[in-house]
């Protein structure tokens, strides 16, 4: 047993917050009379205490970390009534829940009951993030739309961030604003908060025909137009005549990309979405500055094998920025600037493939 309460004393200091209002999360544990070995996690239980004290004495709209089953490191739970005292208290000081779902249904053996905290504070209308892991990877692909499928299907919206997008922290008043703004017109497929690197003089805000995926939100009536079969949305561009146009008068080569997508050399979702909202004659909405940078293109990712520099940001947009009714159309100025962004992309890569041949060749 002593061998358990050392290892557990480790792993909490590991663990330990940093927060002035946190607590080494052994207060939040009392001993228990008796405990195997080969069980330590009976070798505690819930100090529910401590915790209510901590979050009494929280400022208000704290962030404030769950474990909703199977606490680590401890794997002390608090029970359904501890929980529901946990979200009076949360919800009367006004604190903001993350809760980290891990192991649901092997810390009980029932992924409902191990779903306790979540649904409980849900349904007393507390706003939280919810953050659940898999035990199994379900590939980008079916990650992606099957989680925007169920979310529309079951709240009628979704605002979607990649755990390689950082945000501006006016990202969600953009996004919910405009969802909010141009629910009811049927041609906006979605509010996007990323836009390309580079200056501009756009307007503040712009509509481009088609969607995109790095940081938006959409509608299920927008996304009940996502089509996966590829070969009908490459013979539908092919026959309309439209491969130039969707290659933004081809400046970027998005069709080879759907082509792609279709012999199964790729697992994109976007650019399904890009070219079902494209037939559609559906557009997004973006900011001139962008409100999300993509900070996965250093070739590590599983998906980005080569660094891409091309959409990388120096800067985020950290003013507020106010969404007005405009029309809906495409934005002329906006698509004569991602044509000189790309030509000028090329440039550099034919200029730096150049350099590197000339270098060569004149050392040997």
């Amino acid at each position: 047993m002593q061998e358990v309460e050392k290892r557990l004393q480790r792993e909490a200091q590991a663990a330990q917050p940093r927060s002035r209002h946190s607590r080494n999360s052994l207060n939040y544990l009392l001993p228990a009379e008796s405990g195997p070995l080969l069980q330590p996690r009976r070798a505690c239980v819930f100090n529910l205490e401590n915790m209510l004290e901590d979050l009494q004495n929280a400022d208000e709209k704290s962030i404030v970390i769950f474990h909703a089953c199977a606490h680590n490191p401890t794997g002390s739970d608090p029970s359904e009534q501890e929980w529901q005292k946990l979200a009076k208290i949360v919800k009367s000081r006004n604190l903001f829940p993350l809760m980290d779902v891990a192991y649901q249904g092997f810390a009980s053996g029932d992924p409902d009951t191990d779903a306790y905290a979540v649904r409980h504070f849900a349904s007393q209308n507390i706003e939280f993030f919810a953050s659940q892991s898999y035990s199994k990877n379900f590939g980008l692909y079916k990650n992606f739309v099957d989680g925007i499928t169920y979310i529309c299907d079951n709240f009628g919206k979704v605002i979607v961030v990649e755990d390689d997008n950082e945000t501006s922290k006016y990202f969600l008043n953009f996004i919910n604003d405009g969802l909010n703004l141009y629910e009811n017109d049927l041609s906006v497929c979605s509010i996007n908060g990323w836009f390309y690197p580079k200056k501009n003089d756009l307007e503040d805000t712009f509509f481009l025909l088609g969607g995109n995926t790095w940081g938006w939100g959409t509608w299920k009536r927008a996304w009940d137009k996502f089509n996966p079969d590829t070969n009908y949305l490459i013979n539908q561009i092919e026959q309309k005549k439209l491969i130039k146009k969707f290659n933004l008068n081809n400046s970027y080569d998005y069709f080879s990309m759907l082509k792609k997508r279709h012999k199964g050399l790729n697992n994109s979702h976007t650019i399904i979405w890009k070219a079902s909202t494209f037939l559609n004659q559906m557009y997004s909405l973006y900011p001139s500055i962008s409100l999300v940078k993509n900070i996965g293109f250093d070739g590590s990712g599983t998906h980005n094998k080569i660094p891409d520099t091309t959409h990388v940001h120096n800067f985020l947009q950290e003013k507020k920025i106010l969404i007005k009714r405009i029309n809906i159309e495409e934005n002329l100025k906006a698509v004569k600037f991602l044509k000189k962004f790309y030509l000028a992309e090329k440039f550099k890569k034919f200029l730096k493939k150049f350099l590197k041949l000339f270098i060569k060749n004149n050392r040997n």
